[in-house]
C-alpha cells in the first residue's frame, strides 16, 4: 500500500532538492506502518528557518489511527535536523503500537481484514498547497474520523439520564457537547495527557462535558444535582466567534451530521460482518447488561460504561473522573466481581438462545484481559 505525505516549505530553498534529500530517510518509517490503515497514515513535514542564527527547524507530524505524532528538531544541518527529528519519531511510534498491542480500538473499523502489504510512501509528496498546513490540521483529520464514534458516545451518556428521569428526551443534544469537546481539543491540543491518542482523551473530555451539561441544565431547571455530578473544574467552551478557523470548519461539519438512533450495542467494534443471530444474541446480553448497570449508583454505572464497554484503562477512568486511580481500581475490582456473578447466571440459560454461554465466555475473557491491566478489544462475538 501507498501512504502520502507533503512538506511545508518554509526555508526558501527549491522544493524539488529537498525532496530528492528528504524521500529516502522517512523510509524508515515504513516497516513500522504496515500493519495500519492506508487511509489513516499521514505524514507531515514543515521545514523552517530561524534568520537569526540561520539554523534549521523541522517538524513531523505523523497521523495514525486515533492520534498524531508531532516530533521537533533543530540543527545548523537541515539534513541533520531532519535525521533526528525521523530518529524521534521511530521511537515515538515504536511505543504507540506496543501500546496498541494491548489497545484493538485503532483497529480499521470494516468488514475486510487488515492489509498485509508493504507499506511504501509515495516517490513524490502532496502538491505544495495540498495536504495540511499545521499541527492543528492534522488533529482536525483525526476529530473528523472520530466523529460519529464520539457522537454515539455521547449519546449513550445522554439516554442514561434520560432512562432516570434526570432530564427530558432532546434536552440536551449530543452534537452540541461534541462540538465543545472538539473547540477543545482544538484551542488547547497541549493539555493531552501523553498517555492518552487523541481518542480516549477526547472520551475523557465528553464524559466531563456531558456531567457539566447535565449540571447546568439541572440548575437551570430548578432541580436538585444528586452530588455524584461533580465533575472537574474545566475552562468554559469558546463561543464560535472565538473559534479558530479549523474549529469552526469543523464545528460547521459536525452540524451537518444528524445522529442515527443509538443502541447500547454500538459500543462493541466489530470489525467482521456478523451473522443476524449472532447480533440478535449480542443485543439480548448487552441489554441485559444495561438494564442491571442502571439499579447500580451512578458513579458504578458510568465506571461500567467507560472501562467495561468503552475500553478506557483505570489510568483513563481516573482521569476522566479525576480522581486518584486506587479508588477507580477498587471500584472496578468489585464490578468486575458483580458482572462475573451474573454472566454465571445468563450462561445458564436465563437468557435464551443457544450461543448465550459462548457470549457470555467471551466477555469472561474480556474481563481477564481487563483485570490483566490490559485493555483487550471488547468486540466478542
Amino acid at each position: 500500500m501507498t501512504m502520502n505525505w507533503n512538506i511545508v516549505n518554509r526555508t526558501g530553498q527549491a522544493s524539488d532538492s529537498l525532496v530528492t534529500k528528504l524521500r529516502p530517510k522517512i523510509s524508515k518509517l515504513e516497516k513500522l506502518l504496515t500493519h495500519f490503515p492506508e487511509d489513516a497514515v499521514h505524514l507531515q513535514v514543515i521545514l523552517d528557518t530561524r534568520t537569526s542564527d540561520k539554523t534549521y527547524q523541522i517538524g513531523l507530524n505523523l497521523r495514525v489511527p486515533s492520534d498524531v505524532l508531532h516530533v521537533g528538531s533543530e540543527s545548523k544541518s537541515l539534513v541533520g535536523a531532519f535525521d533526528d527529528a525521523v530518529k524521534t519519531l521511530v521511537r515515538r511510534l515504536k511505543r504507540l503500537k506496543a501500546r496498541y498491542r494491548r489497545d484493538h480500538a485503532w483497529k480499521h473499523r470494516s468488514s475486510s481484514p487488515m492489509p498485509e502489504q508493504a507499506a511504501v510512501f509515495t516517490d513524490s509528496p502532496l502538491p505544495e498547497s495540498d495536504g495540511p498546513q499545521t499541527h492543528t490540521d492534522a488533529v482536525v483529520e483525526v476529530l473528523k474520523e472520530d466523529y460519529e464514534r464520539l457522537l454515539g458516545f455521547v449519546a449513550r451518556q445522554l439516554n442514561e439520564y434520560v432512562l432516570s428521569g434526570t432530564i427530558r428526551k432532546g434536552a440536551i443534544e449530543p452534537a452540541d457537547i461534541v462540538d465543545r469537546v472538539a473547540e477543545q481539543v482544538l484551542s488547547d491540543a497541549n493539555r493531552k495527557p501523553a498517555s492518552m491518542d487523541y481518542r480516549t482523551w477526547c472520551s475523557s473530555l465528553a464524559f466531563q462535558q456531558t456531567r457539566s451539561a447535565i449540571r447546568q441544565y439541572s440548575e437551570a431547571m430548578a432541580i436538585q444535582v444528586p452530588v455524584d455530578l461533580d465533575a472537574a473544574p474545566e475552562h468554559a467552551p469558546a463561543g464560535e466567534d472565538d473559534m479558530e478557523p479549523e474549529a469552526f470548519a469543523l464545528n460547521l461539519l459536525q452540524r451537518q451530521l444528524e445522529p442515527d438512533e443509538l443502541t447500547l450495542a454500538d459500543t462493541i467494534p466489530d470489525p467482521h460482518i456478523e451473522a443476524p443471530d449472532s447480533r440478535v444474541v449480542k443485543n439480548e446480553l448487552l441489554s441485559s447488561l444495561s438494564e442491571m448497570s442502571r439499579r447500580w449508583p451512578k458513579v458504578e454505572r458510568e465506571m461500567f460504561q467507560l472501562h467495561f464497554m468503552e475500553g478506557l484503562s483505570i489510568d483513563d477512568v481516573a482521569h476522566a473522573f479525576a480522581c486518584d486511580r486506587e479508588a477507580v481500581e477498587a471500584s472496578v475490582s468489585n464490578l468486575r466481581a458483580r458482572l462475573r456473578t451474573v454472566v454465571s447466571g445468563m450462561a445458564g440459560g436465563q437468557c435464551g438462545g443457544e450461543t448465550i454461554p459462548e457470549q457470555v465466555a467471551a466477555y469472561s475473557t474480556h474481563l481477564d484481559s481487563l483485570a490483566a491491566g490490559t485493555v483487550g478489544d471488547p468486540g466478542y462475538k
